[in-house]
């Protein structure tokens, strides 16, 4: 990688990647595999076979960037024959080189997920009703981020927001910090939560609260609010 940084990965012989497309010029198993083209009398042949490329998973701490590994022609000999007496194992085969490079180009990239909060079964609201959810985020190594908690359907202000059960409706807020001093909205540079990526699921807690109010009907209460990672 340009600047610097690595990934593994592996070329095989066959489209399930089960099988290393190995060399003769090293002492581990396998071999390369033989390609036999068929010849006209006193004519040529062509033929084409492909090398399947795998990036290996589980990688997620690689660096966003560019990455190439140059095969030069030391690095590729080929061996052939006319026949196929001998094989192209004995070293004597006819041989030939090329060159190729594999490449990469890996993007910033972010995924997201959310848990429920649920403030179980209550009766009248008359004290502060606390709970906890929680917000996954995984970035690109070095990817800064910025997580936005949507207004929820009554399109309330952060502290303000309504699980609603018809006409009916119970006040809430959403918070950044354990002593809920710091509101979690959308507003760019304001409400919002940075991060910076690491390439591993970072948890950031959402704490949330039920303040005292005026007790509505029972019933099941509920609000949908929508997570916004922006990279």
């Amino acid at each position: 990688m340009t600047g610097g940084g690595s990934l593994a990965y592996q070329l095989y012989s066959d489209p399930a990647r089960q099988v290393v497309w190995g060399s003769w010029i090293w002492a581990l198993t396998p071999r390369p595999p033989e390609i036999f083209v068929d010849v006209p009398l006193l004519g040529l042949g062509t033929t084409t076979t492909t090398i399947y490329g795998q990036v290996r998973a589980n990688q997620p701490t690689a660096p966003v960037g560019s990455y190439s590994s140059a095969f030069s022609a030391a690095q590729t000999p080929f061996r052939y024959r006319y026949n196929d007496n001998n094989g192209c194992a004995n070293p004597a085969g006819i041989q030939g080189t090329t060159s190729f490079t594999v490449s990469l180009q890996t993007a910033k990239d972010c995924l997201v997920s959310a848990h429920d909060i649920d403030f179980g079964n209550r009766g009248v609201l008359s004290s502060n009703i606390d709970q906890d959810g929680q917000v996954t985020v995984t970035c690109s190594p070095l990817t800064p981020y910025v997580v936005a908690l949507g207004p929820g359907g009554a399109n309330a202000g952060p502290t303000a927001r309504r699980m609603t059960k018809g006409a009916e409706s119970i006040t809430y807020g959403l918070y950044r910090n354990a002593v809920r001093n710091l509101a979690w909205g959308d507003t760019a540079g304001s409400d919002t939560a940075s991060q910076t990526g690491t390439g591993h699921a970072q948890n950031l807690p959402v704490h949330a609260r039920i303040p005292p109010q005026t007790t509505p009907t029972p019933g099941a209460y509920s609000d949908t609010i929508v997570v916004t990672v922006t990279y």
